[in-house]
């Protein structure tokens, strides 16, 4: 979900109710905070940056769209 299509993409899955899986990347997202106080997404890092600025660029109601996400599908 990273990237500057990310509000853009979560609202096509919305509105198409396309059937999504939480992948590491949203995990970062949601769990952002967790994990840099953690150590286990580096402070000041390329990725922890980027991370940053996606979780900033989705808002909170994206956010917790990615939260509410499963860890699979059945199909």
């Amino acid at each position: 979900m990273m990237g500057v299509q990310g509000p853009r993409v979560i609202r096509a899955l919305k509105r198409d109710q396309i059937p999504t899986i939480k992948g590491n990347t949203d995990r970062w997202i949601v769990d952002y905070e967790k994990l840099v106080e953690g150590g286990q997404l580096e402070a000041g890092s390329s990725l922890e940056r980027a991370v940053k600025w996606t979780r900033e660029q989705l808002g909170e109601e994206n956010a917790q769209y990615l939260a509410d996400l499963v860890p699979q599908v059945v199909v």
